[in-house]
């Protein structure tokens, strides 16, 4: 998982992909997606879907993970 701010100072930070809200995400104001501060979590705690990701923001923190990763 992914964790999202809307703190205006980490837009700036490495491994981060801004993320505007819009009715198919859900979001109630513009984040930032932490991709360096990804974790891994139990599927038993989420307890409601808010939104669905665009594909084109996926494959931005997709490739963003890959590099974080070495895995490029």
């Amino acid at each position: 998982m992914v964790p999202l701010t809307t703190t205006p100072a980490a837009f700036g930070f490495p491994h981060t992909h801004g993320i505007e809200k819009n009715p198919q995400n859900g979001l109630t104001s513009d984040s930032a997606a932490l991709v360096f501060q990804l974790v891994a979590l139990s599927g038993d705690r989420f307890e409601k879907k808010i939104g669905r990701c665009s594909v084109e923001d996926m494959e931005a923190i997709s490739i963003l993970l890959k590099d974080l990763l070495s895995l490029a």
